[in-house]
């Protein structure tokens, strides 16, 4: 059972009510228990279950206007759950559900609609036993606006108590039509913790900054990963508040990789190694999302092979609809496989000559750091390997230092400016390595179709 002395709120972001999830097959496209009001039923439960104080919900409940009739049946279904829980539910509006929240709000009991008309409102959760809270939201006016909300006069912080922001907006994106803001304007909040709508990705949760939490259930195959609310919990006095992904989505996509064996054989190997590959990520992820009803996996095959030609061929020959399996109560099924296969080289034999094949091949051993490693012999022609490592780097840094001054080019970022320098070059080292290794294979084609037509 809960703790009677701490608050609990389930954050949820964006549902998308009304829209069907995109790149299931074609059997499983029709089913209702896959799509975001499935996810949402399984909120409701998990928040009486949880007996937490409030469901704050992110924006973007409804897909679009045209699926106000079929969002307002599972929508007030959910909430005449919670308050027969005795649990609240409240909502801004994000920039897709702008002009249908509002009248869906008037009509369903139990709903509170925050910041309605783009103005910020506050809700208070008390208690005798347990930790005030204050909820203060925004809500989009209409589908689009090119300001920020904090524009609009925010409440202030209040030391006596936690309060956290609920918003949909576009976070770092100045020229956005949905609600700029800017990490500095979160900052300068005061407030506890911020809980975004509007990307789909979800952040990684915490109390303090800013984060997205993402779609509830994925939409699209893009939406990779663990999808599911936010359960934050306030203990008492003494105690730091913690925020916990709950994975609930009924679906989950990943892009996952498949090394290939040298010796496999494209023509009876391919669908073994598919197959072991889905059958393991399903275990892997069994513990984390047990109520998974649907996995589907976007595979890239990795490694040097003889013929990379081949294995192309047997990707685009599969048929996928034979590439389902039921595996812990789940159908994994693969939705698309690619080859990322290089042709098998000894870059060793290459690097002895002077050639340009053989410039690459020395360069390529010192960035990936395998030159010698098997054989105990040095990269030919290079003395110290790290040394021309870090040479390649810093050529290329400089270059991309060039590049980026030129005044046609000045608005353009280079990476993440959060990496640490080691991450800048190991970023940079990853990079140059592999179009080294693209480069080569295309010489080398090169050269083979000069000797085919000699």
């Amino acid at each position: 059972m809960p703790s009677e002395s701490t608050t609990r709120i389930l954050f949820v972001g964006d549902m998308h009510l009304g829209r069907r999830p995109s790149g299931l097959p074609g059997d499983l496209s029709a089913r209702t228990d896959l799509g975001p009001a499935e996810a949402w039923q399984r909120v409701v439960t998990i928040a009486i279950e949880h007996q937490v104080q409030a469901v704050a919900l992110a924006g973007d409940l409804v897909h679009q206007d045209n699926a106000a009739f079929g969002a307002y049946g599972p929508l007030e279904n959910g909430v005449r759950r919670l308050a027969e829980a005795g649990i609240p539910v409240c909502a801004v509006a994000g920039n897709h559900d702008a002009s249908t929240l509002p009248s869906l709000a008037e009509n369903i009991a139990g709903f509170t609609l925050m910041g309605s008309s783009g103005t910020w409102s506050e809700l208070r959760l008390t208690s005798e036993s347990r930790p005030e809270v204050r909820l203060v939201g925004w809500s989009f006016p209409r589908e689009h606006h090119l300001q920020s909300p904090f524009n609009s006069p925010l409440p202030a912080a209040d030391s006596k108590l936690i309060t956290l922001g609920l918003l949909h907006c576009d976070l770092g994106a100045s020229r956005s039509k949905y609600a700029p803001v800017t990490a500095e304007e979160f900052r300068t909040s005061g407030y506890d913790g911020w809980f975004l709508g509007h990307e789909h990705i979800p952040g990684d949760p915490a109390i303090g900054g800013p984060f997205y939490l993402g779609s509830l259930t994925p939409l699209d195959p893009s939406e990779t990963g663990s999808h599911g609310p936010v359960l934050v919990t306030i203990p008492g006095a003494g105690h730091s508040p913690t925020a916990e992904r709950l994975p609930l989505a009924p679906v989950r996509w990943e892009n996952l990789e498949l090394p290939v064996p040298q010796a496999a054989d494209p023509r009876n190997d391919l669908q073994p190694l598919l197959l072991a590959r889905a059958i393991s990520h399903r275990r892997e992820i069994e513990n984390e999302n047990p109520d998974l009803l649907a996995l589907g996996l976007r595979i890239t095959l990795t490694g040097q092979v003889e013929d990379p030609d081949a294995w192309d061929r047997a990707c685009r020959a599969l048929d996928f609809d034979d590439l389902k399996v039921e595996q812990d109560h789940a159908l994994v099924f693969i939705q698309k496989v690619q080859s990322g296969l290089r042709i098998q080289r000894d870059l060793m034999d290459l690097a002895r000559g002077n050639d340009p094949a053989g410039l690459l091949a020395r360069r390529i051993l010192v960035l990936e750091n395998t030159g010698g490693k098997k054989t105990g012999e040095p990269v030919p022609g290079v003395s110290d390997s790290a040394k021309e490592t870090e040479r390649l780097v810093a050529m290329a840094r400089a270059r991309l230092e060039e590049v980026d001054h030129r005044p046609a080019l000045d608005r353009i970022t280079w990476g993440d400016e959060s990496q640490s320098e080691e991450e800048v070059r190991q970023t940079v080292q990853a990079a140059l390595a592999h179009v080294a290794r693209r480069t080569l294979d295309r010489l080398l084609g090169q050269k083979a179709g000069d000797r085919a037509t000699d």
